[in-house]
C-alpha cells in the first residue's frame, strides 16, 4: 500500500529515487513550491473510506489508520525528521466550526506521538473560506479557488527548520502549492507536501 518515493506536485510523476535521508534534487516543473510526498493512492478503497469518514462523518478514530499509513511511508523515505516541523493545512474558521476539528491536525498529532516529529499548527493561517476542492473539476478553477488563501502568522524559533506541509489528499495540488507558496514567501526554503493519498 505504501509508496517509497517522492512525486511532482504539479504532474504527480514519480521523481527519481534518491539516497536515504535526502530529498530529491530534480523536479519536473520549476513553478513547483514543494515536493509531493504521497503515501498511497486515493484509488485505495480503504484509504478513501477512512478519509471520507474522518472528514464528513465525524469519525475521528479514522485518523489513526491514516497516521499509520503516513508513518510507514515516512520510514520508507528515511528522512531526518528531527530537522522538520509538521505544519497541518489549516481550515477556514467556518469549516472548523462546521466540522469541530481539523483532520490534518489530528493526523499530525498522531505522527508526533508515533515518530516524535514536531508539530507547529499555528504557523499557517487560512485567510478566507473556500469551496471544497473536491467539488471543483477544472484545475484552473481549483487554483483560482485557493489563490491567496494562506498566510504565515508567526515564525517558529528555529527559522531554519524544514517544513512538512500536511494534508489528507492531493488532487490537483493547488492547495498544497498555495500553502507552500505562503511559507516560501515567509522565508522557508525546504518544504515537502505530505499527503496520505494522491488522486491520479
Amino acid at each position: 500500500m505504501s509508496n517509497d518515493t517522492f512525486f511532482c506536485v504539479v504532474c504527480k510523476a514519480r521523481l527519481p529515487a534518491c539516497p536515504p535521508r535526502r530529498e530529491p534534487k530534480k523536479i519536473c516543473h520549476k513553478d513547483s513550491h514543494c515536493f509531493l510526498a504521497a503515501a498511497t493512492s486515493y484509488h485505495e478503497q480503504k484509504v478513501r473510506d477512512w478519509v471520507w469518514r474522518l472528514k464528513y462523518r465525524g469519525q475521528t478514530g479514522n485518523a489513526r489508520p491514516l497516521a499509520a499509513v503516513l508513518a510507514a511511508y515516512l520510514k520508507n523515505l528515511a528522512l531526518p525528521l528531527e530537522k522538520y516541523l509538521i505544519v497541518p493545512i489549516p481550515l477556514s474558521s467556518q469549516r472548523f466550526r462546521e466540522r469541530g476539528y481539523n483532520q490534518s491536525e489530528l493526523i499530525a498529532d498522531l505522527l508526533n506521538k508515533k515518530l516524535g516529529v514536531a508539530v507547529a499548527a499555528d504557523i499557517l493561517v487560512r485567510l478566507r473560506h473556500t469551496a471544497p476542492q473536491m467539488e471543483i473539476r477544472e484545475p484552473k478553477e481549483r487554483t483560482k479557488n485557493v489563490a491567496g488563501a494562506f498566510t504565515v502568522s508567526e515564525l517558529p524559533k528555529n527559522k531554519r527548520a524544514k517544513i512538512i506541509l500536511l494534508d489528507d489528499v492531493c488532487t490537483s495540488g493547488s492547495t498544497i502549492q498555495e500553502a507552500a507558496k505562503a511559507l516560501k514567501k515567509a522565508g522557508f526554503k525546504n518544504i515537502i507536501g505530505l499527503v496520505v493519498a494522491k488522486a491520479g
